[in-house]
């Protein structure tokens, strides 16, 4: 009589405790996904207010370069697509105000700017700079503020929304399934620990992928900061022909067409002894040819810049619609050929390689296509040509030389190498540049070499480095299996 109450008193004491373990289990499960969702979203949030500054500091060059405070105006008034920008300030060299967007920053705001390019939280606000340069010169400082708080707490409540619901749903699941745990032998005990077990498994699998996922979208924001940096090199040189074709158009001695053209007619009656005897008629034989040859080279001229303005506007749209047509096929694992990836990384990046004078060689065997995800190749190349390009910058080198090779290697994979002979790197980072979160460069943020060494592991690729030391240059080897197992 007395064994079965002391059953029911063991079997509730284990139900409490399987519950008790569950629950905190997933508690903790929660707590870390809800710690990288603001995380990432805090990188993200900074990533996007990063690319406006970019572009609008690469737009409004010019016009601080010309001292054009209205056509600076103009543009920090296309911040109004960005409702969670509330405020923009453009700053002469000498930090002076020179154009403004929104609700004016008060003093405690203004001195809480970084003096150069970064970011600060200050109250309910993320604050950054971004220094305005043209032709490699510091020309002025744009202030960006963005209300981080009400979007930060419109995200939070969503998170903590969906986690307490997952929590809640769980929780309930294990209710059930320890309600109905028996305790007749040791192999249903068994069978209930493996089930935990592989219960955990999946949670920490539903982690890692949704780790995976967020490394993807921050290659993607790199691929789209490259595409915006390069689109604003080419605006600056669309901005410069413009220019040239205004000045020239304003300057222009055509109207002296319409002075020749009233003087004839005022001696339409006695043309014949107006050349021959009145000094003005025997000036404008000789002034007309001069007058022609000039509105000729004017002409030639204009039409010159205007070409190279179309070039430039069609440039642009090649790279937006490069961009355009890789993000429709993220994720997508299919027969390409690497070489028109890379020649569409060189194409991305071909603005700011030409501004800075880089020589670009290609080595390129005949290879077979490949079976992978082109964003995430393209996402690497990308990322390698620009540090490379950073690095040749850096070390102040006359002669940038970039090469891009491509071959098989004899154990049935493509490689692809990035060579540049910038500033090098040291022995001892040569495995610390592709963790997370390190990085040489004053502006980087560690995260770039990190995330295309993790899309090459999940393509069963490698990305590797290598290099003599500082200024010997550095090389970056990418290899792919032709196909995946």
């Amino acid at each position: 009589m007395t064994a079965l109450p002391r059953n029911l008193a063991m079997k509730r004491k284990i139900t409490l405790a399987v519950l008790v373990t569950s629950t905190a289990c997933l508690i903790a499960a929660c707590v870390g996904l809800f710690l990288i969702q603001i995380r990432s979203f805090q990188q993200t949030f900074k990533n996007d207010l990063s690319a406006i500054g970019v572009v609008v500091a690469t737009i409004s060059a010019e016009s601080v370069a010309l001292n054009d405070n209205g056509r600076a105006d103009e543009v920090l008034d296309s911040l109004k697509a960005k409702p969670d920008v509330v405020s923009a300030s453009i700053l002469a060299k000498d930090g002076t105000p020179f154009a403004h967007y929104g609700v004016v920053d008060d003093a405690a705001i203004q001195q809480k700017y970084p003096p150069e390019n970064g970011f600060v939280f200050f109250q309910d606000y993320l604050l950054h700079s971004e220094p305005i340069v043209l032709d490699e010169e510091r020309i002025g400082t744009l202030h960006l503020r963005s209300n981080y708080r009400s979007v930060y707490q419109s995200r939070l409540r969503l998170y903590s929304g969906i986690l307490a619901l997952v929590l809640i749903v769980c929780v309930l699941l294990a209710v059930v399934v320890s309600a109905r745990l028996k305790l007749e032998n040791q192999i249903k005990e068994l069978q209930r620990e493996i089930s935990e077990r592989e219960r955990a498994e999946s949670q920490l699998e539903e982690a890692h992928t949704q780790l995976v996922e967020t490394s993807r979208h921050a290659g993607m924001a790199e691929v789209a900061t490259g595409v915006l940096h390069n689109v604003g090199n080419v605006l600056n040189s669309v901005n410069v022909s413009a220019n040239l074709v205004s000045d020239r158009v304003r300057g222009s001695k055509a109207e002296n067409l319409l002075k020749v053209a009233a003087l004839l007619r005022e001696h339409a009656d006695h043309l014949e002894d107006f050349f021959a005897s009145d000094p003005r008629g025997k000036l404008l034989l000789d002034y007309l040819p001069n007058l022609g040859a000039h509105l000729h080279e004017e002409r030639s001229d204009m039409l010159q810049e205007i070409e190279l303005l179309t070039k430039n506007l069609d440039h642009i749209k090649e790279i937006v619609a490069m961009q355009q047509s890789y993000a429709r096929v993220s994720g997508v694992v299919e027969p390409v050929s690497i070489t028109s990836l890379a020649e569409d990384a060189l194409q991305i990046n071909a603005a700011a390689l030409n501004r800075h004078g880089v020589e670009v060689i290609r080595k390129y065997a005949d290879v077979p296509v490949i079976i992978v995800d082109k964003h995430k190749v393209l996402q690497i190349l990308v990322n390698l040509i620009r540090n490379a390009k950073y690095a040749m910058e850096e070390c102040g080198q006359d002669h940038k030389q970039l090469v891009v090779g491509i071959e098989t290697t004899p154990g049935g994979c493509v490689r692809v190498a990035v060579k540049d002979n910038g500033q090098g790197i040291l022995p001892e980072n040569l495995v610390r540049i592709f963790s997370h979160g390190f990085t040489t460069k004053q502006d980087g943020h560690g995260f770039g070499l990190h995330t295309s060494a993790l899309a090459a592991s999940e393509m069963q690729g490698s990305l590797s480095a290598y290099s003599d030391g500082l200024g010997t240059g550095a090389i970056f080897t990418l290899e792919l299996p032709l196909a995946p197992t």
